[in-house]
């Protein structure tokens, strides 16, 4: 999952929002330097991370992009999980993703004095093109993965990946939803078991 699913699976507590959104730009043992609630939000992203490997709907999805993306294939099913959801918001939370998307944006600059270096440089653009409202839309998830292409190793593959992504809609589809309520429900339960072991 990108990054609005990570925001989405930290169930609306700022925080963990926070944390779960800089994950991937806290290495190592200095998730240790923030403060609890954050700090688990951190561990959360992590272990959505390690979970989603082993779901066999997410192994599904990155088959289908192998070919195209060989090793890359996860962070394309990654991408896609997202495109689904934001496509299909209002599915999954009563808040419509416009006013969702600028108010977590709030949330995150809130806790300005936490966020790694990394975070701070992508952060305004990211808002500025309201690049998780743009995950909704086949041209909007092209242009992130294009994007990601030319600041990265990921191949540009994304005139073969257009009628791959038409062509299987469906499979698609069917495959993120699964993903999304299975994670879910995983990211429920962990957060459920950590405040018990921390009480």
């Amino acid at each position: 999952m990108n990054y609005l699913g990570h925001i989405y699976l930290s169930v609306d507590i700022s925080p963990i929002i926070v944390g779960n959104f800089i994950g991937d730009h806290v290495k190592g043992s200095k998730f240790l330097s923030y403060q609890p609630e954050v700090r688990r939000g951190i561990l959360l992203h992590r272990a959505i991370d390690s979970q989603l490997e082993f779901e066999n709907s997410f192994i599904q999805l990155k088959q289908l992009f192998y070919p195209l993306y060989r090793r890359y294939s996860g962070i394309i099913a990654d991408m896609i999980i997202d495109y689904i959801l934001a496509r299909d918001w209002n599915k999954y939370h009563p808040t419509p993703l416009k006013k969702y998307s600028k108010e977590v944006y709030q949330t995150i600059w809130s806790y300005r004095k936490d966020l790694p270096t990394k975070t701070i440089a992508i952060l305004p653009k990211m808002q500025f093109t309201n690049r998780l409202l743009m995950y909704g839309t086949l041209d909007g998830i092209i242009d992130s993965i294009k994007i990601m292409s030319r600041y990265s190793s990921l191949p540009d593959h994304t005139n073969e990946l257009i009628p791959l992504l038409k062509k299987n809609d469906q499979l698609i589809t069917y495959l993120s939803r699964d993903i999304i309520s299975q994670m879910k429900r995983f990211s429920t339960e962990w957060l459920q078991e950590q405040a018990i072991s921390n009480g």
